[in-house]
């Protein structure tokens, strides 16, 4: 219709940002076949067949973190296809690799008990909260974590089956044990090892000489928070 209308090749292409050689290749397809659409059954053919494509389908529902080599493995296409076909076949599917989700080491039962902590302590004006000196003891690793890398569709980062557990690091780390308060007070100290019951009541003592009797202590529900020695080191000095 527009070389009807008088247009020419070189007018066209720059009308629809493509080069001339594609228009001319698509004017001469018109004129033989009368369509400019692709033949049906034209072009390379699918490596894959139905039965292997299903079978890809099956592995990667069963196994997120499948790599494409152990997907390839799994499916017996070793000597079949490469690692390329195998990547293009699942990002055809909408499931691409990321970084898989963790598990919130916060349960139920935490959660709980933090919204029965807030109640309780709702009403506590800021000159209360300075009486309070919070104690917590903290790992840092040395080493990066792995991440670990899963398949999934788009927007599914969240679902039960493609989330992770939580695992804390085996790697190398350092602890730290220390305080702050409302008031600025702070106290940091270098913990060698990991701390239990008779580490920590020494941490307490080295850290105040003379305890205030207004002074609160908030601590977590860690095991040499709660031991046996560390309640009775407490009721001994009146915390």
């Amino acid at each position: 219709e527009m070389i009807i209308s008088g247009y020419k090749q070189c007018e066209i292409s720059r009308l629809f940002k493509v080069s001339q050689a594609t228009i001319s290749r698509l004017l001469k397809k018109k004129c033989e076949t009368g369509s400019t659409s692709r033949i049906i059954g034209s072009g390379r053919p699918n490596k894959l067949d139905k039965v292997q494509k299903l079978k890809i389908k099956r592995i990667i529902n069963t196994n997120p973190t499948f790599t494409p080599r152990q997907i390839r493995s799994e499916a017996g296409l070793d000597e079949v296809v490469g690692l390329s076909t195998i990547r293009r076949y699942i990002c055809s599917m909408g499931i691409y690799s990321r970084v898989a989700k963790k598990t919130s080491i916060v349960t139920k039962k935490h959660r709980q008990n933090r919204v029965k902590f807030a109640k309780i302590y709702q009403e506590y004006t800021e000159k209360d909260w300075n009486k309070v000196l919070f104690f917590n003891e903290t790992s840092i690793q040395l080493h990066p974590k792995r991440r670990i890398l899963i398949r999934r569709p788009v927007g599914c980062q969240f679902k039960k089956r493609y989330i992770i557990k939580h695992l804390y690091s085996q790697r190398q780390s350092i602890m730290f044990w220390g305080y702050i308060s409302n008031v600025g007070l702070r106290y940091l100290r270098y913990v060698k090892g990991n701390i239990n019951s008779t580490i920590y009541t020494n941490l307490l003592s080295n850290a105040f000489e003379n305890i205030p009797s207004d002074i609160l202590f908030q601590q977590d529900r860690a095991p040499c928070h709660e031991s046996r020695l560390t309640r009775a080191y407490l009721t001994e000095r009146g915390i």
